[in-house]
């Protein structure tokens, strides 16, 4: 195995934790949405949450297809 097929292996390990982290993060963020509903912070919050989410999924797809 060389050094690009490594670097592969643990950016790919990397972006499967963060997705998982904020999975974790966006169910939290659901929920106070639900608690509060008035607030609209964590509306935004969590559009943003969502949205690090996605530039991931890509990021990782980027990798899978190379």
């Amino acid at each position: 195995m060389n050094i690009d097929e490594m670097n592969k292996i643990a950016t790919r390990k990397n972006a499967l934790e963060s997705i998982k982290f904020l999975e974790f993060m966006i169910s939290a963020k659901e929920q106070q949405v639900k608690d509060e509903p008035k607030e609209p912070m964590w509306k935004d919050q969590l559009r943003q949450l969502y949205g690090a989410q996605e530039l991931i999924e890509l990021d990782l797809e980027f990798f899978e297809d190379e």
